[in-house]
């Protein structure tokens, strides 16, 4: 919705170009912008996208952990309460969905992720020629380099200059292993990063899992200090942003931001009025706004206002510190017009300067006067997109901060396109909502859930094997010789020998007696059980598919005949249904290395003098690398053990244990055995 001061036909959203610096600074204005976005987000009609993708994804989140709602199924069961049936029913959840999520996760987290930057600028390229180029001139002429050391007694190479020992190794080495001092610098910063945040056993693992469960992966890169950063993984659920059609969003999202809870505490140290924010939010404001969050949550809030509080000599911890006040932190694109004047000099070359405001034209109480332009003058306009961070309290409608973000990611000198420090990754994304890997198997799971209690409840209603018995007929049997047995002896004769004891006279000799003693209608209640299990079976088998988790992949049943090579086939060829995912993450977190390098790059070349490396004209290219798989290694590993055996002309192996250390240092697999 529009502010009061704009118009009624006019969107916030789409006027969010400005023609000054001083227009875009604008508080209101950026409220109007933030305001429209949070609106258009969380809107209660039907258009709204993302409370029903919400809806689903808190869905999916509870069957992956295995706390899913039981109360669906009742209906199935023909009862309205599992504890007040006839039958007792077991309504605990299944959580075979947890485990498969758990092997998707694990399988695809164990290979090690690792940063490489790369210098692809001309100069630097040139400087990695001329390294390969030296290192093959020591290698065809070592015996005049160390003749000419000796006869002048000066050390022409330094003493630890690689020295290949053919063509193929120093192709190897120079493509994948050496560095150049700039480009093993930035590594050791963005690994650096990588590490403090525990990147491979956590936030690794936690982007995967959001992947695979909600097919959606974010982050956002924040400072710490000057000349220091960090990476937040955003939650998935809390996230909003504009349509875009690509699986990065890279060049398509304007507009991106998250809800978060702060407490109130964080809340006042953060935006709360004081010394150095003199234009921050009074205490009361904050007990306002603390009330309006809690009371919307369908909380609890039993606090009036005391003037104390409003005292900054209050020492002692307010009752409500540890509520917590809902906001909406933003990035929006706007865009602001620039204007450059083009003027020819005496010697006719053209002197180019930028204005602050529309060249020849001068503001007045009765608008706009045109001002007349020489003909040897032309106007240059261009558009500078520029990143605004707002921070918006809804509940409330305060704007808390509008201006520039924390950080400004720039890609080099190019200050016209700069970057969001949100990443975000959305696997085969077409601007629709996209189903997750495990969404994919959610209907045959509730399939399997509902079996699994329908064999519950016939295991619960399961009764006792017996016999039938004839009130009619059951009578003491008179043996002829005086003596008789009970028929409750007979009874206890027929269950342990079998062997069933009637007479054929009955009290009315001229009425054919039956046996007192009978198998009663046979159960099939144990049949049912069985083959319920078999179903169960099926389904787990047709999770199997839907998801890509072959038994060999999670290890839970694996025939002792089975063959090992037959395994390692069918995990590899899994990976087929699930590499989307670990592809999307590499992606993911491909882009948030660059960023971070960008970042570093901006402060050296600013902070630091101008040296050898010519850190101002260099472009890196930022990847992030995975190491061989467990199969991959394994096959390397035969390779070698079998060359080691092999004599070569001179009857030595043909492989070293120096070539043997070499290969395992080699990450690429398909590089290692072309070297092999």
């Amino acid at each position: 919705m529009a502010d009061q001061n704009t118009p009624s036909f006019s969107n916030p959203l789409i006027d969010r170009f400005f023609l000054s610096p001083q227009e875009r600074a604008d508080k209101e204005k950026g409220k109007a912008i933030v305001k429209a976005f949070y609106q258009q987000q969380t809107s209660n009609d039907n258009l709204s996208y993302f409370k029903g993708r919400n809806a689903r994804w808190i869905e999916l989140l509870l069957w992956a952990k295995g706390s899913q709602p039981m109360k669906e199924f009742l209906d199935y069961m023909n009862v309205s309460d599992g504890n007040k049936a006839y039958v007792n029913i077991d309504m605990t959840q299944q959580r075979i969905a947890a485990q498969f999520v758990g092997t998707l996760v694990e399988s695809m987290s164990k290979n090690s992720i690792y940063p490489c930057v790369r210098a692809i600028d001309n100069g630097s390229l040139s400087e990695k020629e001329d390294r390969m180029l030296s290192a093959l001139f020591r290698m065809h002429e070592v015996e005049t380099i160390n003749q000419l050391q000796q006869q002048t007694g000066i050390q022409l190479e330094p003493t630890n200059a690689y020295v290949p020992d053919d063509e193929l190794s120093a192709t190897v080495h120079f493509k994948l292993e050496d560095r150049l001092p700039k480009e093993i610098r930035f590594e050791e910063r963005i690994a650096k990063v990588l590490n403090d945040i525990h990147f491979e056993r956590v936030l690794n693992r936690k982007t995967i899992y959001d992947l695979t469960v909600l097919n959606l992966g974010a982050t956002k890169i924040e400072k710490l200090k000057d000349g220091e950063y960090t990476v937040r993984r955003c939650v998935p659920t809390n996230m909003v942003y504009n349509f875009f059609i690509n699986d990065t969003g890279d060049c398509e999202i304007t507009m991106i931001g998250e809800f978060y809870n702060l407490k109130v505490k964080d809340y006042r140290a953060k935006y709360g009025k004081s010394e150095s924010n003199p234009d921050g939010l009074s205490e009361k404001q904050i007990f306002d706004l603390a009330k309006q969050s809690t009371n919307k949550n369908v909380g609890v809030f039993n606090f009036m206002w005391n003037d104390s509080w409003a005292l900054t000599s209050f020492n002692q911890n307010r009752p409500y510190d540890d509520f917590s006040i809902l906001v909406f932190d933003c990035e929006v694109n706007c865009g602001e017009d620039v204007y450059h004047v083009s003027k020819k000099d005496a010697f006719g070359k053209d002197n180019i300067q930028q204005k602050k405001n529309i060249p020849y034209q001068q503001k007045t109480k009765d608008g706009i006067v045109e001002q007349p332009k020489p003909d040897n003058v032309s106007i240059i306009k261009n558009q500078r997109n520029v990143w605004m961070r707002g921070v918006y309290a809804p509940y409330g409608g305060v704007m808390l901060y509008w201006g520039k973000p924390d950080i400004i990611i720039t890609p080099y000198t190019d200050v016209y396109k700069p970057l969001s420090s949100y990443t975000i990754n959305i696997p085969n994304n077409d601007g629709e909502y996209v189903p997750s890997l495990f969404e994919r198997g959610m209907e045959v799971l509730r399939e399997y859930t509902l079996t699994k209690l329908k064999r519950k409840q016939l295991i619960a209603s399961l009764v006792p094997h017996g016999i039938r018995i004839d009130v009619e007929s059951a009578r003491n049997l008179d043996l002829g010789s005086g003596d008789t047995i009970a028929w409750e002896e007979v009874v206890k004769i027929y269950k342990q020998t079998g062997h069933e004891l009637w007479s054929s006279k009955g009290v009315d000799p001229l009425q054919p007696a039956m046996p007192p003693l009978s198998n009663s209608i046979q159960d099939t209640s144990i049949q049912k059980v069985i083959e319920l299990t078999n179903v169960l079976q099926g389904i787990i088998n047709e999770i199997r598919q839907l998801i890509g988790v072959p038994q060999y992949r999670d290890g839970s049943d694996v025939g002792d005949r089975t063959s090992g090579v037959l395994q390692e086939q069918q995990n590899i060829q899994s990976f087929n249904v699930t590499d989307f995912v670990p592809n999307g993450n590499m992606q993911l977190w491909e882009e948030t290395c660059y960023k971070l390098c960008l970042l570093y790059w901006n402060d050296v070349v600013k902070e630091e003098p101008e040296s050898k490396d010519d850190l101002i004209n260099t472009r890196f290219q930022t990847t992030v690398k995975m190491k061989s798989t467990d199969y991959e290694i394994q096959q390397l590993e035969r390779d070698i053990d079998r060359y080691s055996q092999m004599p070569d002309a001179q009857g030595n192996p043909s492989i070293t244990l120096k070539d043997a250390m070499f290969l395992r240092e080699i990450d690429d697999a398909k590089l290692a055995r072309w070297y092999l």
